[in-house]
């Protein structure tokens, strides 16, 4: 009996050693949370920073037209990744600024409009 040559390569599935090491106790995996939140925070903020300037420059913005731009759309990115941040207990830098200059009542006027931004959304789709 003669085997199917034209069969192709074996896969060879992973072993132990490639599977990496497992969580250990709850403080590793604490920490291991943390890192990935902090990593998921870094790369969303630059993508949803992309999508407010392209947003803005469908809205007729010229976003290329003044230098000093260049440093307000940073702190825009800035902005998103400290709120990401917050949002999953990290501090960031700027939210100590921010503490400072935006008063608590401003920040409850705000959240109040958006929140009845979302219901009104909800209730029309």
């Amino acid at each position: 009996m003669q085997l199917n040559n034209s069969m192709g390569k074996v896969l060879q599935f992973p072993t132990r050693g490639d599977l990496g090491r497992q969580i250990q106790n709850e403080e590793e995996r604490q920490r291991k949370v943390k890192e990935y939140q902090i990593d998921f925070c870094l790369t969303s903020s630059i993508e949803l920073a992309y999508e407010v300037f392209d947003g803005m420059e469908a809205r007729g913005l010229d976003l290329s037209k003044n230098k000093q731009l260049e440093i307000d759309m940073l702190m825009v990115c800035e902005a998103i990744k400290s709120a990401m941040l917050r949002s999953c207990d990290i501090n960031h830098p700027l939210q100590a600024i921010t503490s400072q200059i935006i008063s608590k009542q401003e920040a409850s006027l705000f959240k109040a409009s958006y929140d009845q931004d979302q219901t009104e959304e909800e209730e029309d789709s």
